[in-house]
């Protein structure tokens, strides 16, 4: 017997070919595409375990606490400065003799975040120090969560892809790479060399210390802080209208969460067993925006609740707690904020400076002459190289 011969029909053929053609074209669109913007090795061990000095500011791929997490088990730093994006401005050469300091902003936006990233950190590396910075919303009961899931080491590449895909279509993003000069290099503001979209386009991202590069601010570029209204310029009207009306992060003046303070002291007990060190503060806000909350009652009302749970807190575990929501007890000017919640490294420099003179914990890793040099670079600003930066 004879077995019958299969043919193909013609037109399905064709039609897995043209299937074929167009993944292949599609791809290979998408590889130049990512190239182009710059994202590409956005999560590669090469720009996150590395002494380079680059400027890593993806926009398509902003996962910052496994950024913040990989590399801070890269820098095994000593003292690491934790919180939100109000804490973005520590800087490197804050740090005390020959220790390093890692500012893992933005691996926290929530006290659930913090203890992610410290859970999740410890293990594999145990700093002698971690500043936690606080934000007033961190308290507010809508952030309370059944249980903090452990934070992952690894990068969703889905959502890079995914979101990259999308980028294909905006024009913005099309005009940038066609029209606009942007420098591969360098980025202009720190001489860096730009990791991701947002680095080349915008010298916007995060220093190898983990500080946080404003670009447009710092080149006083047109910028979403001027056009809303949010920055010095504009009297901080956004954020001052947004306290009056009580809206966006503003918006909570009711209880505090039992379970946010309970979260605290998880995080301070967390550390203290591990025979790490931490200090609380609250991060300094415009005196302009501080007023408003304080002619305000409800506002007033709900803020003097938040010192006094926290010194409670603090108190009940023996942890050091500094209150600089007004940036004016500071002795610094409302000049010296990126926007009316953002200060500059100029505010933040005076902000540890004060630290430093009063803090027991902070003694035993500043010396005489660490505490001198601090005081010597707030009172020089003939060096500073900016309006916003003491250095590149």
């Amino acid at each position: 017997m004879f077995k019958k011969k299969h043919s193909f029909n013609p037109f399905i053929l064709r039609l897995l070919a043209s299937a074929v053609i167009t993944v292949v074209a599609g791809g290979s669109l998408f590889l130049l595409f990512i190239t182009a913007i710059n994202e590409k090795y956005v999560f590669s061990d090469k720009v996150i375990k590395t002494n380079e000095p680059l400027l890593w500011g993806p926009a398509f791929g902003q996962q910052h606490a496994t950024y913040k997490l990989a590399r801070s088990i890269y820098v095994k730093p000593e003292i690491i400065v934790l919180g939100s994006s109000r804490v973005t401005q520590f800087r490197d050469y804050l740090a005390p003799g020959t220790l390093k300091i890692y500012n893992a902003s933005l691996a926290a936006s929530s006290f659930g975040d913090a203890y992610r990233y410290v859970t999740s950190l410890v293990p594999i590396h145990r700093p002698r120090l971690i500043l936690l910075g606080i934000d007033p919303w961190w308290f507010d009961p809508a952030f309370d969560e059944k249980r903090p899931s452990p934070l992952s080491q690894k990068f969703n590449t889905r959502s890079l892809i995914s979101n990259t895909i999308n980028a294909m279509l905006d024009i913005k993003v099309l005009r940038t790479l066609i029209v606009e000069k942007n420098n591969r290099d360098a980025d202009s503001l720190g001489g860096r060399k730009p990791v991701g979209y947002n680095a080349f386009s915008k010298s916007r991202g995060f220093r190898p210390d983990g500080s946080y590069q404003y670009g447009s601010i710092l080149l006083a570029n047109p910028s979403k802080t001027n056009i809303m209204g949010m920055g010095y310029n504009a009297n901080f009207r956004y954020y001052v209208n947004e306290t009056k009306m009580f809206r966006g992060r503003m918006k909570h003046v009711g209880m505090v969460s039992r379970q946010q303070v309970a979260l605290l002291k998880k995080i301070i007990n967390f550390t203290r067993s591990n025979n790490i060190k931490i200090i609380l503060f609250f991060p300094p806000m415009a005196s302009a925006l501080f007023q408003t909350i304080q002619d305000l009652p409800k506002q007033r009302n709900y803020f003097d609740n938040l010192r006094k749970t926290v010194e409670r807190a603090a108190e009940e575990t023996g942890t050091e707690f500094y209150d600089y929501h007004n940036l004016g007890a500071l002795g610094i000017y409302d000049r010296h904020t990126l926007d009316a919640l953002h200060v500059d490294e100029i505010a933040t420099l005076a902000l540890l400076n004060a630290m430093v003179k009063k803090s027991t914990v902070l003694s035993q890793f500043y010396g005489d002459d660490d505490k001198k040099r601090l005081a010597t670079l707030l009172s020089d600003n003939g060096k500073w190289v900016g309006p916003h930066r003491v250095t590149r």
